[in-house]
Parts: C-alpha cells; structure tokens; sequence
C-alpha cells in the first residue's frame, strides 16, 4: 500500500509543472500575500549553475541529492519565476516562505556574476523581524526573473507574495495573533505553576513540565520566538541567535520531551500503577520508551526518527484516547476530559502532519497546528485535574456520607450497649462501694488490692429493739421498713462524699476521710432529721416510730479485701470501728440519738451543739472514753435546753473523776427539778439524758461504797 501511495505522490508531483507552464505572473498594484506555488517552474535538469538555470526556459519538478518521499525529508528543491511589474519605478516586494526549511537562497537575474542572498529559518534575518523568512526585494519594471533554492524537511515550496504597504499591515496582524495567542498560552502555564507549588503531586508537576516543554516547542517551530528575541537583543543589546538556532534545530527533542512528560502526567494522573491492566501498563512504557527515542535519537537522524514516531504517536494518542474513555466508563470520572485531550491532539496534529507529508497546503491550522494542538490538549488537561479534585472530593462526601450512616448506625449500637454498661454501672455502684467502682472503671484490678492503714471517721447507726420488731412483723414489712430506714441513712452519707462500708442486718456502717468530719457531721444530723420526719410519718399513719441511735469515732483503720476467692468486701477494720459501734449501744442507755468521742469533737471544736455525757468504760477497753451528745437535729427549744446544761455536766464529769458522786448528783436532782416537762410524755421530763446520767451516778457510787 505504502509503495502505491509514493507512487501516485511521484506522478503527481511530476506531471503539476507540465501542467504549470504558465506565463509570467502579473503582479497587481497591491499585492496583498497571493500564494505563488501555481506560478513556479520546477526544474528537471541535473544543472546546478545559477546562470545557466536562469537561461533555460522551460523545465522539469528536479530535487537534488535524493528521490521525493511520503513524509519527512531532507531535500533539495529548484525553482524559477518570471514576475512582471506594473510599475514604471523599481518597487519593493516582500516574499514570505512558510516552512518547514533548512535553508532558503535567492539568486537574482540581470547580473554577472550573481548575487546570491542567503536567509532562512536558521540564517539571521537582517533586514526584515517576522517569524518567517521574508526576502525584501526590488523588482524593476516589465519582467523579473527570479530562482530559488530550499533545502527542505518537507515535499513543500510555500511563497506568499506582498506589497510593502500590505506587508506592514501582515505583520502587524500576526504579531498581534502571536503576542494574543501566547498570551492566552500563559495563563494555564501560570496556573499550573500554581498546582505544582501549593499542591506538589507528581501528576502536577509532571503537567506543568510538559505543558512548560510544549510552549518551548511551538514557540520556536512556528517562529513565533524570532520577532520577540529580536526584540530582546535590539533592547538589551545581546546575541540571542545562536540560542534561537540551537532551540530550533532541536525542536524534535523539544517534542519527545513534551510528549514524554505527557504520558508521565498521565501515568501519574489516571493512577495507572494501581488501576490499570498489564496490557495498558505496557502500552504505556511503550509511549514513554518511544517519546525518550524520539528526544534522544533526534541528534542521530532526525528524518527517520520523525516518520517513524509521527505515526507512532498519532496511534498512542488515539490509544491514550481510547484506554482514558473506557476508564470514563468504568466510573473514573476525571478521565473523561484527559481522552478528549488527547483526541483533540490527535486530530489537531493530523492536519499538521497532513502538510508535512505534502498531502496539503499551507493553511492557518497546519501553520500554527503545533500550538493550537498542545493548547487544546493541555486545557482538557487542566480541566481533567480539576475534575479529579472534584471527584475525590465527591468520593471523599460519599465516603464521609457512608462513613457517617455507618457511626449513626455504630452510635445506635454503642447507646444499646451504653445504655446496658450504663444499668450494669449503676447496679456496680448500688453492690460495690465507689472506691472498688472507680478501680473497675479505671482497668485497675480491685483483688490485687493491697491492705493499708489510713485515718477514718466511722458512722455507725442501729436500729433499737430490732429483734422484737422483727418478731412482731411479717418479713416482708420487715423489709420496707428496713429499706425506708437505709434510705434515710445512706442517701445523707451519699450526698457529703462517704461510702457505706457494709449493712448488717438492720445496721449499717459509713465511712468518712479523716478531713470530712464536718461532712460527716452533717451527714449523720440528715439522716437523723430524715428518719424523724419519717417518723412523724409512721405516727400519723398509726405505725409506731422506729428508733436509730448513731455512734461516731475517728481512728486507725486497716482498709483491705476480707473474704475469700469466692466472696470479698472492700471494708475496714480496726479500733475505731469498735468504738463507734460500742458507743452507738449506749445510746438507748443514756436516752440519746447521737453519740460521738472527744476524740472526734476535737476535730469540730468550732460546732456549737454538743455536750458531754459521761466517762465510761467501753467492753475490752483498758481505760475510760468520754462520750458527747450531738444533738443540732433536735427542735430549737430543745436544742437551747440542752446547750445550756453544758456546763453543768462538764462540772459533773469533773465531780466523778474526782469520785465527789453525791455533789455531782446533787448537781443533776437541782438541773431535774428545773427542767421543763415533755411535751408528750407524762410524769418526766423533756431531758430525761439527765435522768439516765444520774441513774448511772447512784449506780457507780453504791458500787464504789460496797467496794470501800
């Protein structure tokens, strides 16, 4: 197939001079750039003397060094044109040469020798600043003959024909589209600049790297970069032409690098390592080998390394097109844009090679193709990043969304079993005191708890004559009774920070730090108010009242687990527990609520209802204990009664001590006879404390004379 197509492109460039044998062009009086290929005659002679060239009239398409080819080339073309002037003047006309080319020589008729005149895309342009070679020439009235030379990497002679004035008004339009154009170039080069600073992925950088390239490229390609370096020399007054030549003659490179940092944002960009086949994975290094060949073997050969990967992009572009397209389809959004990117490219660049393979003419497209077709693709690039970043964040919402459904879900689960470790902490801190609670719930293990000594105050309340109302009663009221009772007790010693040690029965024991005496204070007078308005309650419902008596100590503990492996409490033991419990008995004795030590009035010298009650001698005790009455909880009559007898019975306990009883019960017949009657009891008092410590006076004393 290939061999028929350079055949057929053979005869047609053999046979279009035969049928060009046209007279001399006609130039108008405003040339205004009328294309001049038609207008040439093509050389078939193996001649190579400017002046005889000149002399020969007719002639043949001749191409020096090589045969034509279907792609790029590097050859030799001839060509000769009769121009006639319509002025009677000598007048400038400028010819403008649309590339690609080497080198472009002019030799001017008329003269002998020849003048030949050399410019072209890589000779300095000395007299006229575009982006094209343009020759400035004179042509004199009547007929002008003119012969060119080009050396080119393409089957093409491209002329254009102006005026001066028109020229200008040329230029001036394409320096305008150049500067407009780049301009607009610029933006997405600033843009993603941007992305690859603030966001610093290797997609990102790899984009602005090849879009950075792709500018490089076109810039010198379609000679957009001489007027603007002509510019910088005249202005900075510096050599930028060797520069300009050493970018141009390796535009190729400049294109194998673009294309291969392209394919690197891409690999990078669709996530390749992870998502994609092995036969798109290869295909891939197959892109990126062949785009490093072409950067690399351009200094070699450029004309094969151009016919071969020219075609090998366009395939991997449509390929890239097409694998980025089935991506789209599978879900991955962002890859929509990036294969519209690369069809763009494809298709752009098509009509570019198209001209260079001498398929078509010149035209605007294959004139500025190699812009317009990076251009195109790099804005789809752009869009598809932005795209990705658009669809991460959908994921990153949908994941939130289902992230958050699954924690309501997890939270509904987690509030059922809050909900149940809630209840199973409640009945913890009902069953365990808050100490052990507190042990559990800090993942402290409660059995390895080491005994210890500390300084406790001990409650200690019992309810009187117990046995006999548990006789009386079924066990069920027993039980409500009981409970309504520990309600009273406990909820007070909740409330000012102590923890029930244990019940036992119908007692029960708190426990209090050595620094909350005055919350142990105030926990005892509540529960004493407590169980008296229940009382009053029990009255009115025609119950008999229940009676509790409390004894307070302060001392030496051991805190400690007692029980075995299969049953422990967390309690405390010791001397002060003994007392509490000891002098809590001798509260129905001396007609009593409340009983505490010296020892613990010591550590509330600042309370004002307290008063001594006797000296006694507690069972296993080696010495006498000095007990007092707390009794704040009493009615205000009575509680101004019993403060005033203070000081009597601190004058009492000093008469016993000094084994005076008859003064000390004198003392107490002479308080009796003055204090006021009960208020619902007949024939005593309303103190009748005083009854019972003179009672135990008489008993002590007859006791001391039948000794004596």
């Amino acid at each position: 197939m290939y061999q028929y197509l350079k055949f057929l492109f053979l005869l047609v460039m053999m046979l279009a001079p035969a049928c060009l044998e046209a007279a001399a062009f006609q130039l108008k009086e405003n040339e205004n750039g009328t294309w001049l290929g038609p207008h040439f005659r093509f050389l078939r002679s193996s001649e190579v003397d400017p002046a005889k060239i000149l002399a020969t009239k007719k002639g043949w398409f001749y191409k020096q060094n090589t045969v034509p080819s279907f792609g790029y080339t590097r050859d030799t073309f001839w060509a000769k044109i009769d121009l006639t002037s319509p002025h009677s003047e000598e007048e400038t006309y400028y010819f403008v040469f649309n590339g690609p080319f080497e080198q472009v020589a002019l030799y001017e008729g008329g003269q002998s020798p020849f003048t030949e005149t050399v410019k072209g895309l890589f000779v300095r342009e000395t007299e006229v600043n575009f982006r094209f070679p343009v020759f400035k020439i004179k042509l004199k009235p009547g007929l002008n003959t003119l012969l060119f030379t080009e050396n080119v990497v393409a089957p093409h002679f491209p002329v254009r024909i102006f005026s001066e004035k028109e020229f200008e008004s040329f230029r001036y339009k394409e320096h305008f589209f150049v500067a407009f154009i780049y301009g607009i170039a610029l933006i997405p080069l600033l843009i993603a600049l941007f992305m690859a600073v603030t966001l610093p992925k290797l997609s990102n950088l790899f984009y602005l790297l090849s879009y950075a390239s792709s500018l490089l490229f076109s810039l010198f390609v379609t000679g957009a970069a001489r007027p603007i370096l002509s510019l910088l020399e005249t202005s900075l007054t510096i050599e930028l032409f060797p520069f300009e030549q050493f970018i141009f003659r390796n535009w190729i490179f400049w294109w194998g690098t673009f294309e291969f940092f392209s394919l690197c944002f891409g690999w990078f960009f669709l996530d390749l390592k992870k998502t994609a086949s092995k036969k798109i994975k290869y295909l891939q290094y197959f892109g990126l080998f062949s785009s490093f060949s072409l950067a690399v073997f351009s200094y070699i050969n450029p004309i094969p390394v151009i016919n071969t990967f020219a075609m090998v992009y366009h395939v991997l572009a449509i390929t890239n097109a097409l694998i980025s397209f089935s991506l789209y389809r599978e879900g991955y959004h962002p890859a929509k844009n990036y294969a519209i990117a690369w069809a763009s490219y494809a298709v752009i660049l098509t009509f570019q090679l198209f001209y260079f393979f001498g398929l078509t003419g010149p035209s605007f497209i294959s004139s500025w193709a190699i812009l317009i077709g990076p251009l195109f693709q790099f804005f789809f690039f752009g869009l598809s990043i932005f795209n990705k970043q658009d669809f991460i964040e959908r994921n990153l919402r949908r994941q939130n969304e289902s992230t958050l459904r699954n924690l309501e879900a997890t939270h509904k689960v987690l509030a059922g079993n809050f909900e149940k470790m809630r209840k199973q902490s409640e009945a913890l801190g009902v069953f365990v005191s808050p100490t052990v609670q507190s042990e559990v719930l800090a993942g402290i293990d409660p059995l390895k708890y080491e005994p210890i000594e500390v300084r406790r105050i001990i409650a200690f309340a019992d309810m009187r004559n117990y046995t006999a109302y548990a006789e009386n009663h079924n066990p069920k009221t027993t039980y409500l009774t009981l409970n309504a009772c520990f309600t009273c007790i406990m909820e007070p010693v909740f409330e000012n920070y102590g923890e029930i040690d244990k019940t036992q029965g119908d007692a029960v024991m708190a426990v209090f730090k050595d620094t909350d005496s005055y919350r142990c204070l105030e926990a005892v007078l509540g529960a004493r108010k407590r169980l008296s308005a229940q009382n009053r309650s029990r009255v009115a419902s025609g119950l008999e009242p229940i009676k509790y008596g409390i004894g307070i100590a302060i001392g030496p503990v051991m805190s400690g687990n007692f029980g075995c492996a299969q049953k422990m409490d967390r309690s405390v033991v010791g001397d002060a527990a003994n007392v509490a419990s000891r002098i809590e008995s001798k509260t129905k004795l001396y007609k009593v609520d409340i009983l505490t030590t010296e020892e613990f009035i010591a550590e509330i010298i600042d309370y004002p209802y307290v008063r001594p009650i006797d000296s006694i001698l507690l069972k296993g005790k080696s010495k006498p204990t000095t007990i007092f009455e707390i009794f704040g909880h009493n009615s205000p009559e009575i509680i101004e009664y019993k403060k005033s007898t203070s000081a009597l019975l601190h004058a009492v306990l000093r008469l016993k001590a000094d084994g005076n009883y008859e003064s000390a019960i004198e003392l107490l017949n002479e308080a009796i006879a003055q204090c006021p009657p009960h208020t619902y009891k007949q024939d005593t008092i309303m103190d009748e404390t005083l009854l019972a410590i003179r009672e135990r006076l008489k008993s002590t004393d007859s006791t001391a004379k039948e000794a004596a």
